[in-house]
């Protein structure tokens, strides 16, 4: 808590150099850098301080981006992108050497690259598992926002003593606390795998189970036949489809399709196609290569395939 206080005032300075200098360059027009999306002009080409993002980040890397922004910018063109390998070290030997000669620059970002490293692994293997409510993302930030406090004045102190010595004195008097905690965690995830991105798995059989439960629409047979054009007996009363019965002991040959019965109750009857009379049908009755008929007069059992076959000694009545 000591070292908290001290750096926060300790920073003070810094924030005054950089702001001052930011409104001198504003009230000169060189820190327009253009118009947002409501027309309204921007001044932030030279904006090299992030006083929210120090004090109040909920990670390192956001910290570490939030001071000294526009060298950090430079540092990342210059270095970071064209660097074959290992950019992360390079971009801090390169701020350590920028800095000067003293150890404690060295000490500093040394110890900052370390650092880093491991809070990406976290990031990439611990806080997934912190995604899947809005209560533990809450828990993960809290988490992260104390860690970042208490890494900040811890890394940056080197800056304030300079020398090896007292660099020295001061990490074995906080007995190298953070630099033992880091090590511990780099080495337990490595053997901690790095967790699926995308969609939670809880969430995802959640959606699953939703979109399987919903019904599916079947078109309604009763609408289609209601709009069907009816179909007439041969004393001019309408002719309408029976529906199949559900219940097994009451179907003979488990084929209902094509019984016609007339509107009144009275059994149906096959219309001769050749205008010789009419045959009234007792019972349930089939057709011969023909199933359903969705309306139509074959359907119903008026067109010339239709052949009655009775299976049954049943009166029948419309529903």
């Amino acid at each position: 808590m000591f070292l908290l206080g001290v750096m926060t005032l300790a920073k003070h300075k810094y924030y005054f150099a950089w702001i001052l200098g930011d409104a001198l360059n504003n009230a000169a027009g060189l820190g327009f850098s253009g118009y947002d999306s409501q027309g309204n002009p921007q001044f932030d080409l030279t904006d090299n301080v992030d006083v929210y993002g120090v004090e109040f980040s909920t990670s390192l890397k956001v910290n570490i981006d939030s001071w000294n922004k526009k060298t950090l910018i430079w540092l990342r063109r210059v270095v970071y992108d064209r660097a074959p390998t290992h950019n992360t070290l390079a971009v801090f030997a390169c701020s350590a050497f920028w800095h000067g000669f003293y150890p404690a620059y060295y000490i500093t970002f040394g110890s900052g690259a370390f650092m880093t490293i491991v809070a990406r692994q976290v990031r990439r293997k611990i806080r997934p598992h912190f995604q899947t409510s809005p209560s533990l993302r809450f828990l993960y930030d809290v988490l992260t926002f104390t860690a970042c406090r208490f890494a900040n004045p811890y890394l940056a102190m080197p800056f304030l003593v300079l020398e090896f010595q007292a660099c020295y004195l001061m990490y074995k008097s906080l007995y190298f606390y953070l630099h033992i905690m880091a090590l511990v965690v780099l080495v337990v995830l490595m053997f901690v795998p790095t967790p699926r991105q995308g969609k939670p798995q809880a969430s995802l059989a959640a959606s699953r189970g939703s979109s399987a439960a919903q019904p599916v629409a079947m078109p309604s047979t009763q609408s289609s036949q209601q709009n069907a054009a009816p179909s007439l007996g041969t004393d001019g009363t309408e002719l309408v489809k029976r529906a199949p019965h559900t219940n097994d002991s009451n179907e003979t040959n488990g084929n209902l399709n094509g019984q016609q019965v007339l509107s009144n109750g009275s059994p149906g009857v096959k219309a001769d196609t050749k205008g010789a009379g009419s045959t009234p049908v007792q019972g349930k009755s089939k057709l011969n290569g023909i199933e359903g008929g969705g309306g139509t007069r074959e359907g119903l059992g008026t067109g010339p395939n239709w052949q009655p076959e009775v299976v049954a000694d049943l009166h029948t009545k419309a529903e």
